[in-house]
């Protein structure tokens, strides 16, 4: 009785550690700016998430402040055309920061740490039937797999290049004299084309010093279906 109560709690371990290892992480964008006075609260924030590993936590540097008195180190227009598209995916008119989107479907203040607390673990229980892995290869590029089971045709893959850690001393603006801390900060978008239901490798080189995600999304409403970092 003792060996079969061991046998069967052993396969119940396994079972629970194989779920947990095919779970993809939960994907954080956060979209901020080291001119908005309202947004080191939620920098500070995300960098506490960045730690757990069960979420893909990133930082967009909005470009829309830069013309307030202090240039963010990490802004571009592409940052902040990622977040207009997520406006047009939710129905809405207006972009704010910090503003954090959870995979690609809700939105909330990034510095309301309730708010956001809710939203990862309303989140959590989402699954996928498709994963997406990554390995280094010998010359040191990141090779994502994505292995789909069932089809879509919308989707598309985007291969996201962040900085893991940053401090700013900002010097003007509505932030000047202040020290920010940030996490993952995005530097780079590669588009990696349609997604069209195939198990198909991807190759991303990886700048040193750089982490990289590819994200796959689902082009008509935003949603993130899977997710793979290499840090």
């Amino acid at each position: 009785m003792k060996r079969i109560l061991a046998t069967a709690l052993l396969g119940c371990t396994l079972a629970a550690s194989a779920h947990a290892s095919s779970a993809r992480p939960v994907v954080l964008e956060l979209f901020t700016s080291q001119g908005c006075s309202s947004c080191p609260p939620a920098d500070a924030l995300l960098v506490e998430l960045a730690r757990d590993p069960t979420l893909l936590s990133l930082s967009f540097h909005v470009d829309y402040w830069d013309r307030l008195g202090w240039p963010d180190t990490f802004s571009s227009p592409a940052n902040t055309a990622r977040q207009n598209a997520y406006s047009r995916w939710m129905g809405r008119n207006n972009v704010f920061t910090p503003q954090l989107v959870i995979d690609g479907t809700t939105s909330v203040n990034g510095a309301d740490r309730a708010a956001v607390t809710r939203a990862i673990a309303a989140a959590r229980p989402l699954a996928t039937d498709v994963s997406v892995t990554v390995r280094r290869d010998d010359a040191g590029q990141a090779i994502f797999n994505v292995a789909p089971a069932t089809a879509n045709n919308h989707a598309s893959l985007v291969a996201v290049h962040f900085q893991p850690m940053a401090t700013t001393e900002v010097k003007r603006g509505e932030n000047g004299g202040r020290s920010i801390a940030s996490a993952n900060n995005v530097t780079a978008m590669t588009d990696l084309g349609t997604w069209q239901n195939e198990a198909k490798d991807y190759a991303v080189p990886i700048k040193t010093g750089e982490g990289v995600a590819v994200l796959l999304q689902d082009q008509t409403d935003g949603s993130v279906i899977a997710a793979a970092v290499l840090r």
